[in-house]
Formats: C-alpha cells, sequence, structure tokens
C-alpha cells in the first residue's frame, strides 16, 4: 500500500462567510487564493466536503445551523476560521474549530501554510 505525500492529498473546501470585518477581508475572500493551489477543490456542498472556511463574524443563528449540519459532514473534516480583525469567541464555542487565522490580509504564503496545517489535520 502506497501512501501519498502530503502535499497531494486532495482538498474540498466549502466557503462559509458571515460578516466581513473590513475590505481587505473581503478582497481576500473574492481572490479565492485556496482553490488556486494544487489539489484543492471546490465542493459543492456540505456532504462533499472535507474542509470548512469561515469567513469573518458569525452570527448565533447562523452557528446554530451549521451546528445542525454537523451530523451530515464527513467524519474527517478541518474548520478554517479566518476571524480577521475583529476576534470573536463565540465561533469557538459553537464548533471546534483546528485551524484559526486572525489577520483580514490573506496572502498566497499564508494560504499554502493553512493548507499544508489542513492536510495535516486530516491525514491524522
Amino acid at each position: 500500500m502506497k501512501i501519498i505525500p502530503l502535499s497531494f492529498y486532495p482538498l474540498a473546501t466549502f466557503n462559509i462567510h458571515g460578516t466581513f470585518c473590513c475590505e481587505q477581508m473581503y478582497n481576500s475572500y473574492s481572490n479565492n487564493l485556496f482553490e488556486k493551489q494544487k489539489f484543492v477543490f471546490s465542493a459543492h456542498s456540505l456532504l462533499e466536503a472535507n474542509t470548512f472556511i469561515l469567513w469573518g463574524n458569525f452570527s448565533e443563528l447562523l452557528l446554530n445551523l451549521l451546528q445542525e449540519q454537523l451530523i451530515f459532514m464527513p467524519k474527517k473534516k478541518v474548520f478554517i476560521h479566518l476571524s480577521g480583525c475583529v476576534n470573536s469567541n463565540i465561533v469557538n464555542k459553537k464548533i471546534s474549530i483546528n485551524l484559526e487565522y486572525h489577520n483580514c490580509h490573506l496572502t498566497e504564503t499564508h494560504t499554502k501554510k493553512l493548507i499544508m496545517d489542513t492536510r495535516k489535520c486530516l491525514k491524522v
């Protein structure tokens, strides 16, 4: 049995956004840097995704809806919260966040590091 190198482990991402804290975060979201990386694809539904990217800050209602959907999501999954310049602990209370990033401007270098860390979380 061959083991797939970590850099080839496919990620199916699903973006969920709350309130963007500023224009820089919106631009980072619009640039879609995650899916421009190798072996990172956009999932069409929660059922297909193994990586969930949470952008910005979330209302209690949206987090409750997301929490209800956890039973339908794959068992091996990673939640990345890109909180930006406004830090809200409400997300961590409702959903188990694997990786968190506290900057509004997401660069390609940061994206690659987040992807590699995500792959490490999924391989464990």
